[in-house]
């Protein structure tokens, strides 16, 4: 079973977010611009300044030395909610992103540790971010931060987060 949340976060809250992800054991992996190797890194945030637009994998740090060593992992995906300054000051939209565990070469235990503590941070993220449903958010996960920069008109909303898409900001 897959699981994914689409939002619209400020820094603030991807740093309120990567300390709950290190309290539950995860660890971040940076890719480099090409994608050729992964960093390990201390926040999601740090991740964002080393690789905006490249997905990014959150481990079990329990994992870090198989992966390390080149053997299949779990992993979630993270993909940031990028801030576009010029010309217009517009946010865009993240995900977190985990699909089902296909790899046959974990073993069965490992896969059902790391399933059931993905899903106690995507129940824990739907609580702290809920759903905002609106004609600007159109269903997606905010925070209380971003809802203020846009209703003071501070902020935009990028809906397909595309620099070329600016025009169509709300």
């Amino acid at each position: 079973m897959s699981q994914q949340v689409n939002f619209y976060l400020l820094e603030n809250d991807i740093i309120h977010i990567s300390s709950y992800l290190r309290e539950e054991g995860f660890v971040f992996l940076s890719p480099d611009v090409k994608d050729e190797y992964f960093e390990v890194v201390d926040s999601l945030t740090t991740m964002d300044v080393l690789s905006p637009y490249n997905k990014k994998q959150i481990i079990l740090k329990e994992d870090l030395a198989r992966f390390q060593n080149g053997r299949n992992v779990c992993s979630f995906e993270y993909s940031p909610s990028p801030l576009f300054l010029f010309p217009k000051n517009a946010l865009g939209k993240g995900r977190f992103y985990t699909e089902d565990l296909p790899f046959e070469q974990i073993e069965t235990e490992h896969k059902e540790v790391f399933r059931e503590t993905v899903e106690r941070f995507f129940r824990w993220f739907e609580r702290q971010f809920p759903i905002k449903d609106d004609d600007i958010f159109y269903g997606i996960h905010t925070s209380q931060a971003v809802i203020e920069k846009v209703e003071s008109d501070g902020l935009r909303i990028l809906l397909n987060n595309s620099i070329k898409d600016l025009g169509e900001v709300r």
